[in-house]
């Protein structure tokens, strides 16, 4: 599935921030595909199909870096965020 932003809530359902960066510039993405939580490095991890992940700050939504990735037919880039993922 594809989005366009990430909305993030707390334990009891009250939203606290909505993470939105569409575009082709530095820490922009054109497709979100797929998000995840790494707790231990308190990072969230935006999937963009257009050879990219976007980490983000777990307690205040901002932007801390762009992993490239290289796209091929093997998933790879599928391999390299779920390790991110899961830390």
């Amino acid at each position: 599935m594809k989005y366009s932003s990430l909305f993030e809530f707390d334990k009891n359902g009250k939203y606290i921030r909505q993470i939105s960066s569409l575009g082709q510039g530095p820490g922009e993405y054109i497709v979100l595909e797929e998000f995840c939580i790494n707790k231990k490095k308190r990072e969230i991890y935006l999937l963009d199909l257009h050879k990219k992940i976007l980490a983000y700050d777990i307690d205040t939504g901002k932007y801390l870096r762009t992993i490239n990735y290289k796209l091929d037919m093997s998933s790879s880039h599928y391999i390299t965020f779920f390790i991110l993922c899961v830390g």
